[in-house]
């Protein structure tokens, strides 16, 4: 009777060691919480948009006028983000009151039409599993316009428009400077709405420099919204 007392007692203990680290397991592993998942990010990102356009210089602007673009940036976890940018699109300016000085009358009205490209860095606020991210900009670029009257033709072929020591150019180089903020839909697609101002190294987008009332080069505003894929 003793005997089968003492093989009863350490059956129960066998089992009871045998079941113990299997419950130390199961407690261990709902309290440890699961690793986040690292965001699979694609190395490039193509993005296509719309924007509204309107300059600064010599002439009152009337209403934006809209223009296209398209990018491609690289991706990754970084907060630098290099890219590349295309774009075209015009503005229309006029300013009637523009008086006539040095006995030549300069244009009261120009409609550019524009074409740039320019490489630019974004640097983001935060991290890559946010979905959205703040960012400010920066790059340098070219920039071709030609600047036509209220008929439509070009005022780079009216000279008598001009001081008689001016000399036009049509293309000049830009620096573009922006903030804006991107939203991600999904992994392979992103919303982006950006502010940004192209500093030309030039004074006539508008065909007016030493006749003009403003001092100083001329820029390019642009408000734009556009819409990123991402490359597998």
């Amino acid at each position: 009777m003793c005997t089968c007392s003492a093989l009863f007692t350490i059956a129960v203990g066998l089992t009871w060691l045998c079941v113990q680290p299997v419950g130390l397991y199961a407690q261990e592993t709902e309290s440890t919480p699961p690793a986040r998942k690292p965001l699979h990010v694609p190395p490039f990102s193509v993005g296509v948009g719309l924007a509204a356009s309107w300059y600064s210089g010599d002439l009152r602007t009337n209403s934006p006028y809209p223009s296209l673009h398209a990018a491609v940036w690289v991706q990754g976890r970084k907060r630098v983000q290099p890219g590349f940018q295309l774009g075209f699109g015009a503005f229309a300016a006029e300013d009637r009151s523009l008086p006539m000085q040095q006995g030549i009358q300069p244009n009261t009205f120009v409609k550019t039409n524009f074409w740039y490209g320019d490489l630019r860095l974004r640097i983001r606020f935060r991290k890559e599993h946010n979905r959205i991210r703040p960012y400010v900009c920066f790059g340098i670029g070219i920039l071709s316009f030609i600047p036509t009257d209220s008929e439509g033709n070009p005022l780079s072929t009216q000279p008598e428009t001009r001081g008689t020591t001016e000399s036009y150019v049509g293309s000049t180089a830009y620096i573009p400077l922006g903030a804006g903020a991107t939203y991600r839909f999904s992994q392979l697609l992103t919303f982006s709405l950006e502010l940004n101002r192209m500093f030309a190294f030039t004074p006539y987008l508008d065909n007016i420099n030493e006749l003009g009332r403003a001092r100083g080069n001329d820029a390019i505003n642009n408000l734009q919204a556009a819409v990123h894929f991402r490359l597998r």
